[in-house]
């Protein structure tokens, strides 16, 4: 059990440092569609990976929370 909840508040440590460092990338970006098509893919794979990483978290969290942590 507690080497269970050391994984997963581990795992989330590392999703939610992933979620700061693309959010950072996403907030430099520019408002509109961006320039360039590089640009643009860019855009659209960070929204992608946030959007699937705050899934990630929200499982994790759901997890611990049924382990009776957080």
């Amino acid at each position: 059990m507690m080497s269970r909840s050391k994984a997963l508040e581990d795992q989330l440590m590392v999703l939610c440092a992933e979620k700061g460092g693309l959010e950072a990338e996403y907030a430099r970006m520019p408002l509109g569609a961006g320039r360039s098509l590089r640009e643009r893919n860019r855009k659209a794979v960070v929204e992608q990976r946030l959007e699937l990483l705050n899934k990630e978290i929200s499982g994790v969290r759901m997890q611990l929370k049924r382990l009776g942590l957080k």
